[in-house]
């Protein structure tokens, strides 16, 4: 492992063992994230209820939840770490869930990269296919299942497509809703709500600034470099609020912005107010001058940046969501993993 003291992150792929075509996730978690936290996140990440029991095995041992009643080598979980079992690109070791169809998923780690400072939950990049029904009868079973779920004239089509509710796509995979699972923002909002029903609200007044000159606020160089110069006015600052963030920006000419990059879970909206620029998503280029604007969603795989390839200066306003877990992915760079 690198140095004890710099936190960092392992990038997993996890698969989902005896299942063609194959059933996986890759995610992005803490290098020192505890089993039981790792267990809710892949309950999360693949689609299970957490209705079973399960355990992890790697040359370290077998960790899970111990039962007094039927003793065996299995140590308890509850204070150990992923890095115990794996700790360098290559290791393995898997993760058992209901031991009665024993799903058993390889846990493979790809990479060990630099954490964001701040960061310490699990997010999901990529994936594939929809995870199995609970209690179908693991992997025989499940084959069995999608057998007679597809084929009209199968004798068990009517009464499994009842049990499954009518419907099931194998092939269903839904990166959004799973990164927004795993989000703690959700419990955050439940619990505001419910404070809600019982305090008073506490009224926050606009801020009202009239009128506002641009020239009252200051360019701040935000980057600046050989190819990137980039300066900006932080309008929301004036407001002093912290949720939204809003800038005028100016880009040098001969400029680019930050490397190719998109969020996980931050929207931003840009609109063009003077010049021209190189918009850069994907594969692809689209010319920006003024009027132009581009809402860039979250959680969309297509890193954008502006490179500025004339001799004028590109002035334009961006908008964007400050969510405190919001992960910046930049697929050309080794500090944050592209998917």
């Amino acid at each position: 492992m690198p140095g004890l003291k710099q936190k960092w992150a392992f990038v997993l792929k996890v698969t989902l063992k005896d299942i063609e075509p194959s059933v996986w996730r890759r995610i992005v978690v803490p290098s020192s994230i505890a089993l039981k936290k790792l267990h809710e996140a892949l309950q999360i990440v693949m689609g299970w209820g957490n209705y079973h029991l399960h355990l992890f095995e790697s040359r370290a041992g077998t960790f899970g939840l111990p039962d007094p009643d039927f003793p065996d080598d299995m140590l308890d979980q509850s204070r150990v770490r992923l890095d115990r079992l794996i700790s360098a690109p290559g290791d393995r070791c898997i993760y058992e869930y209901d031991f009665g169809d024993s799903w058993r998923h390889e846990i493979l780690l790809e990479r060990v990269i630099e954490d964001t400072p701040g960061e310490s939950r699990v997010w999901c990049i990529d994936g594939a296919r929809a995870c199995p029904p609970e209690d179908v009868g693991g992997p025989p079973g499940y084959a069995h299942f999608l057998d007679a779920i597809q084929d009209r004239d199968h004798e068990e089509h009517a009464e499994l497509l009842d049990w499954i509710g009518g419907d099931f796509d194998p092939e269903a995979f839904d990166l959004h809703a799973i990164n927004d699972a795993l989000t703690p923002r959700h419990r955050r909002k439940r619990n505001e709500m419910a404070r809600s029903q019982t305090t008073e609200p506490v009224l926050q007044r606009p801020t009202f600034k009239l009128p506002l000159h641009e020239s009252d606020i200051p360019f701040e160089n935000l980057f600046q470099g050989t190819d990137r110069h980039i300066c900006v006015k932080a309008l929301c600052d004036v407001g002093g609020r912290s949720k939204i963030g809003v800038g005028i920006l100016e880009l040098f000419p001969g400029s680019t912005t930050q490397p190719a990059h998109w969020h996980s879970l931050e929207e931003e909206h840009l609109y063009v107010l003077s010049g021209m620029a190189t918009l850069h998503l994907g594969a692809a280029e689209f010319l920006l001058r003024s009027g132009s604007y581009v809402c860039f969603p979250a959680n969309q795989p297509e890193a954008h940046y502006l490179h500025n390839h004339t001799q004028e200066m590109f002035r334009y306003i961006m908008i964007g969501e400050r969510i405190e877990e919001d992960r910046v992915v930049y697929p050309v760079t080794p500090r944050v993993p592209a998917p």
